[in-house]
């Protein structure tokens, strides 16, 4: 968030149980793109990181320009 809505406050949401873990995070400002030059990997690389450990990762953008993301990562092996 602080890269593409600084300024912005975020809601971050962190839930742990017997079968996982879930993450929710959204901005309440106006997503930005990424600035020229970024030398990241993005949702891309987040998705790909997750899927390692047989999590999810599903993003939303509104057309308001708000932006939530939503991991989900299990505490068991798979």
């Amino acid at each position: 968030m602080r890269k593409h809505a600084a300024g912005s406050n975020a809601i971050v949401d962190l839930r742990y149980g017997d079968t996982g873990l879930a993450l929710w995070v959204a901005n309440e400002a106006a997503h930005a793109e990424a600035s020229p030059g970024s030398a990241g990997h993005g949702l891309i690389g987040m998705r790909e990181r997750i899927a390692l450990y047989g999590g999810t990762l599903q993003v939303d953008r509104q057309p308001s320009g708000r932006f939530s993301l939503h991991a989900t990562l299990p505490t068991r092996p798979r």
